[in-house]
């Protein structure tokens, strides 16, 4: 029984640290899509970046970029589809 519960513990820690990670990732290449050179826009691993932000699958920069403006709007980092829910529950907690 107990060694069922501390195996589903160790799961969750694993999906939520993999999850972080990937949310990281996003969030940087967000960053890194406003200051990306010219050179950079050829390669193979910007172009996916790009189709994958304009499909709203990863967080697009003018999404996030709001976040930076106000401060208090679209915190998501993986890519912007819970804005509306986390901006509401920070506007019920603040």
């Amino acid at each position: 029984q107990m060694f069922i519960t501390l195996k589903y513990i160790i799961l969750g820690e694993i999906i939520f640290c993999v999850s972080a990670w990937i949310g990281q990732i996003t969030h940087y290449l967000c960053h890194k899509m406003n200051h990306i050179s010219t050179k950079e826009k050829g390669q193979i691993i910007y172009k996916i970046v790009n189709i994958l932000q304009y499909s709203n699958i990863i967080l697009k920069p003018s999404t996030h970029k709001i976040h930076h403006e106000k401060l208090d709007v679209n915190f998501p980092i993986l890519n912007g589809w819970s804005c509306l829910l986390v901006d509401n529950i920070y506007k019920m907690l603040c």
